[in-house]
This record gives structure tokens, sequence and C-alpha cells, in this order.
């Protein structure tokens, strides 16, 4: 789709009601603050603006297990961000498209409770990319189960085009790629970005984008949409994303407490001749996304002495990021999807 701002419309700081716990006490955020206790993952503890937080990650299936609440209103909440499989990257004759990223969910000041305080996620395996001129496979939905509610949904990525077919739509959409796959600047055969929002939950958020289209001269691939950003040479936004550069994914500091942690990075879209780095960077000009995006290939090499290197590079595991479109080769496959959730401690 053409228009993706109210993806990324930021919600209130509040927390969800009914089955979430119930409203919280009136007299909740006069009490002192204590903080949560929880289980389950990888942890990581860190400190912003002389707040204590906790967090954990899950980078395959598992629990996160509320053990006891703390005080006060904070004491009972959590922020999180769920991730879904990159897409994987297609082959084009010389301008394989890049693969979306996973669509991403993020839920901010979301109160819990610990009857019951299970909160399960599926975590999902990237897509596969692509050789033969083909689009790459999508990626797979993560999951995030709220017991007595639903099961929210981070979708995957959409496979990057080839040749012979165009981006898929997914979380984030699929770059285009050629000639048998249209005219070039055209956003006709892009894989649109469809991670919905949650209506029913003003609190949780869905984030992600287009696809870019293909480019003619030199031969390029669009990139693959990302959650913060859509693919490159798409017409929407071609002066911050130029050539076939992946969609940037959306910076969140839920991990590691820093503002420059990105995920959800879209792949770089294959190119002809090839202008890329060696193994590929994030600053080529087929580059990913920030946020995990695999690097488009390159069917010639530049001078220089850089070797030749006509598959797309794969997404980096657990950010959801899109594999690279190739050049006459194999796409890159997408990244594996993520679940990272965080609450404040004692300070």
């Amino acid at each position: 789709m053409s228009d993706n701002k109210w993806f990324r419309k930021e919600a209130p700081l509040q927390g969800l009601m009914g089955l979430w716990g119930g409203v919280s006490s009136a007299l909740s955020g006069a009490l002192p603050f204590t903080g949560m206790q929880a289980t389950g993952g990888q942890t990581n503890t860190y400190t912003v603006n002389g707040e204590n937080f906790k967090a954990h990650k899950f980078t395959s299936d598992g629990t996160f297990t509320v053990q006891a609440l703390g005080t006060g209103e904070q004491g009972s909440q959590i922020d999180f961000l769920l991730v879904g499989g990159g897409g994987g990257g297609g082959d084009g004759n010389a301008n394989g498209g890049g693969a979306g990223a996973g669509g991403l969910l993020k839920g901010v000041g979301v109160t819990v409770q610990t009857s019951p305080g299970q909160y399960y996620a599926t975590i999902a395996n990237g897509g596969e990319g692509r050789g033969s001129d083909q689009k790459g496979y999508p990626g797979n939905d993560s999951n995030l189960t709220i017991p007595g509610m639903k099961q929210f949904t981070a979708l995957g990525g959409g496979g990057g085009g080839g040749y012979s077919g165009a981006g898929e739509a997914g979380g984030s959409g699929g770059g285009a790629s050629g000639p048998g796959n249209g005219p070039t600047g055209t956003a006709q055969n892009v894989g649109e970005g469809v991670q919905p929002n949650e209506p029913s939950y003003p609190t949780i958020t869905g984030y992600g984008n287009d696809g870019g289209t293909r480019g003619g001269a030199p031969q390029y691939g669009g990139g693959g949409g990302g959650a913060g950003k859509i693919g490159g040479n798409s017409p929407q936004n071609p002066a911050n994303s130029p050539e076939g550069k992946g969609g940037d994914g959306l910076a969140l500091d839920y991990w590691d407490g820093s503002p420059n942690t990105y995920w959800a990075g879209g792949g770089g879209g294959g190119q002809h001749p090839n202008q890329r780095s060696n193994p590929g960077t994030q600053t080529s000009p087929q580059g990913g996304g920030l946020g995990g995006g695999g690097c488009g290939g390159g069917n010639r090499s530049p001078t220089g002495g850089v070797p030749d290197a006509r598959d797309g590079i794969p997404g980096q595991a657990n950010t959801g990021g899109g594999g690279g479109g190739a050049a006459d080769g194999y796409g890159g496959n997408g990244g594996k999807g993520v679940f990272v959730v965080r609450y404040r401690v004692d300070d």
C-alpha cells in the first residue's frame, strides 16, 4: 500500500484494561515504586535516565513468567517488541528484489498480572532465499499468547521479487525485480507492508512498510521494506532510500538501553554492476536496512579487486531482517524473529 503512516502512529502510555488484569487501583500511582519479578529467556539489566530495567530476550519458543508484581503504576507494566521472520531474497537476471523484514509489534506500558502470569511466545523462522529467477519465500509469523485474551501476531516478511515474480506482501513487503516483473520505477510490482495495528488494544502498535521498485540503469532490484522505512527506489521516498537499499528498521532500546539498537530491517536489492563492498555492509548502495537486513548481491566486480559475489546476504538472526536479493545467484535467507520484554526493577 502506498501510505503506511497509520502503522507508525505512536500509542499512548496507558495500561490495557479487561483481562490484562483489570483497571489498576486508582491509588497505585501514589504508592512507592518497587520492581516486578519475572523469569524466562536470556536476561540483561541496564539503566536509562536513572531508572533500572531488566529485559528478557527470546530467540526460540518460550514462556515469560511474571512471578511477582511490584507496586506503583510501573510496578505492573511491561514494554515489549515482537518481530516475525524476515522474507527470503529473490533472484533476478541481474537485479533480484530484497526481502521485506518481519512485521514488528511494539507494546508500551502494558499492564500484566500473575494469575495467570505466563505469556507464551513462538519465534518464527525466516523465509528461504531462491535462485533461478524465482521470488523468495515469505517469512513465518511470530506469536505472543495472552491467556484469556488473544494471540497477537507479528507477520512474516514478504519474499523479494524475482525475474519472473513480483515482490510479496508481508509484515514489510518485498522489493521488485525485473524485467519480467514490469517496468522500472513503478509501484505495481512491489510487495505491500501489511502489519496491522491492534485497534482494541491502543498500547500495541504495528509497524511495516512497502518494498521498493526496481531501477533500470544501473540495473538494481528494489530494497525490501523495513519496520521504520520503505524499501529503496520506491517513488514515495527516493532521496532517503537511494538505489536498492533495504528500508531501515525501528530503533528501540528495550534489550540494552541503547537508542541505536534497530530491529526488522529490509534486505537490499541485487545490482548490476556490483557496487557493494565485500562481504557487503549497510552503507553500500545495495546494503541491507539497519536492523539486520542482508546486503544485495552483485554480478560484476567493481575495480579494486573486490570479489564477485552474486548471492544475497542473509538477514541477521533474531532481528527479523530480510534477506538480500541476488544478481543471478541465490537470495539470502530471512532472519529469524524475536521477542523482547522489559520492565522496571528496584533502583
